[in-house]
């Protein structure tokens, strides 16, 4: 018997800002480490075009308030946007808008690390706008 084979049409879209969610790897994470480490990802099914606005979120604390924790994107190991940095024991929303373009089997992943003595806790990591196209690697 053989195989059938069907194929898959990808698709360029265009995205725009919007808080609908795309995707999502809601499971709270935590570092000890000083290095970044990288603790979730996605992968890209569908080419964004360039001029494309997509909202990349997260929620971040430290274990003990007042010593520092950051938090970075990583589109295919180039950072994406800024590095987000923050002292509070209580979960705080990081939001970055950015243009964005992206090609089929692009990863943007989210690394994390602490500067002081707490631990660095991250959850909710969110890509929205308005469109389809991601798939979760790694929650």
């Amino acid at each position: 018997m053989g195989f059938i084979v069907i194929p898959v049409v990808r698709q360029n879209l265009w995205y725009n800002l919007t808080d609908d969610v795309l995707c999502s790897a809601n499971t709270e994470r935590s570092t000890s480490s000083t290095s970044y480490v990288k603790v979730k990802e996605f992968t890209v099914e569908n080419t964004v075009n360039a001029g494309s606005y997509l909202r990349f979120t997260f929620e971040m604390k430290s274990s003990v308030n007042g010593q520092s924790v950051s938090g970075v994107l990583l589109q295919n190991a180039i950072q994406l946007g800024v590095e987000k940095s923050m002292t509070s024991s209580t979960y705080a929303a990081q939001t970055q808008d950015l243009a964005a373009t992206l090609n089929i089997g692009d990863t943007i992943s989210l690394w994390h690390k602490k500067n002081g003595t707490g631990d660095c806790y991250v959850k909710n990591f969110q890509i929205r706008g308005i469109g389809s196209g991601f798939s979760l690697l790694t929650d």
